[in-house]
């Protein structure tokens, strides 16, 4: 964790950064979660697509830095090489801020595409406890950041799965392959 003033230097560097708009739209992105909440509207999500190096983790990583370490599993940044009953819990640690899950060629396209509207739908599964008793479900109001190197339509295409016309309106895609790949990544 470094100090506010590396934060401040950080955030500088990322705001003089030449044709890297999705960075600007990671720092904006931390804090949709709030704003969310505070009109009542669903959670929802973008997905960061383009070839490595692109700074789409970069993206990511200015999202959370508001609200919780920037290291891969530390926070609120985390691998997409979980289960889809993870995701309900890491959507839940992220209620009012931001979830971050990193590299979609992780997990597979189907799954993907249930994530989508998992976490769109702002609650988990109705679950029963060993005793056959109805357990909480988790629930939030968070905003997600995904990120791979194709979209997310090719991505669930190109698993076999079914990409629906409410996908992209819940998880719009940003294609981020014509942006400034030698910019100095300051986060």
């Amino acid at each position: 964790a470094g100090t506010l003033d590396d934060w401040r230097a950080a955030i500088e560097t990322v705001v003089r950064a030449e044709n890297c708009p999705h960075w600007h739209l990671g720092i904006i992105a931390g804090f949709v979660g709030p704003t969310l909440g505070l009109t009542g509207l669903e959670a929802c999500g973008i997905n960061l697509s383009g070839m490595t190096s692109a700074g789409k983790t970069t993206a990511q990583r200015l999202a959370v830095s508001s609200w919780s370490s920037t290291k891969i599993g530390n926070g609120l940044l985390q691998s997409m090489r979980t289960t889809e009953n993870a995701v309900e819990g890491l959507a839940q640690r992220a209620n009012g801020t931001v979830l971050a899950l990193d590299e979609m060629a992780h997990a597979d396209g189907k799954v993907i595409g249930r994530l989508i509207y998992s976490i769109a739908s702002g609650v988990g599964k109705a679950r029963l406890t060993a005793g056959a008793k109805l357990k909480t479900p988790y629930a939030w109001n968070t905003f997600a950041i995904l990120s791979g190197e194709c979209s997310l339509e090719e991505k669930v295409r190109g698993d076999g799965g079914q990409w629906a016309a409410g996908m992209p309106v819940r998880f719009p895609d940003i294609d981020v392959t014509s942006v400034n790949r030698n910019a100095e990544q300051g986060v």
